[in-house]
């Protein structure tokens, strides 16, 4: 493991104990691009309370990884941060967090369930694209953005509740090849976005 000014630079599968928990030290304030990129020994990680940061593709390629708990500090999870995950089932975001960049959680496969704080503003493009066992979305009031394709080919997606966020607008291909969707709420001023948004699913 290598950790540089407070940034985690690298970790390698021979860092990862038998028991495929790894617990991000004290000391360690950001996880940098590709950190732990193919650490497919890993199946949980578990955060310090002093992270804050998660570089792009960070997790990227960990297909055995299961379980993360974040620290409630961390702000912002970089674009395919945790790309290919293919075995995470829950995501419990952290508190604090206000940018979910593009791809983040792209082609998790097994994920179900995601919850999203109230302080999340942007979920970026393709963010949960590919998550085909998610059935259910629900986002807070200071959600204001969300990127084309988002939750595209999510095939489980039925139920979207944005009723109480902030979005004007919603890409046309937020929700392409979603097939089980059946109903989106959301605020009063973009219901006209509901019918192209469900226009390719």
């Amino acid at each position: 493991m290598i950790i540089k000014n407070g940034i985690l630079i690298e970790v390698e599968n021979k860092d990862i104990p038998e028991s495929g928990i790894i617990v991000i030290p004290d000391n360690v304030k950001a996880i940098a691009q590709y950190a732990f990129y193919n650490a497919t020994k890993m199946e949980e990680v578990i955060f310090s309370e002093h992270v804050c940061a998660v570089g792009e593709g960070a997790f990227w390629k960990c297909e055995n990884l299961r379980r993360v708990q974040f620290s409630d500090e961390v702000l912002a999870i970089g674009g395919a941060a945790f790309d290919c995950c293919t075995k995470i089932e829950k995501i419990i975001l952290p508190s604090k967090l206000k940018v979910i960049q593009n791809e983040a959680f792209y082609n998790c496969m097994s994920l179900k369930e995601v919850t999203f704080p109230e302080n999340v503003i942007k979920i970026g493009a393709y963010a949960f694209c590919g998550c085909g066992s998610l059935e259910f979305v629900k986002a807070s009031k200071k959600l204001n953005e969300i990127g084309a394709y988002a939750f595209a080919k999510c095939g489980n997606l039925n139920n979207v509740d944005f009723s109480n966020t902030s979005l004007k607008k919603i890409p046309e291909s937020s929700f392409y090849l979603c097939d089980s969707l059946r109903k989106i709420s959301l605020p009063e001023y973009t219901l006209h976005q509901q019918v192209a948004a469900k226009r390719p699913c």
